[in-house]
């Protein structure tokens, strides 16, 4: 019986970990494409002469993806 116990919180563990990165490699992919569209929507604003665009969700991107 133990060693099913043991084997069973192992896998759960393993499995847990396994989901961590999974979440974190997609929360970093979205982070660094938010800040592509930010830098993308800046050049096209200033390019048309209307300032810049400046989202909150960009700039966070932004810093993230600088942290790098």
């Amino acid at each position: 019986m133990l060693r099913f116990v043991d084997g069973w919180a192992r896998r759960t563990h393993e499995r847990g970990i396994t989901n961590a990165r999974a979440a974190s490699t997609e929360a970093s992919r979205r982070l660094v494409e938010a800040a592509d569209v930010a830098d993308f929507l800046d050049k096209r604003y200033a390019a048309k002469g209307l300032g810049s665009h400046v989202s909150e969700i960009g700039n966070r991107a932004s810093r993230a993806a600088e942290r790098r």
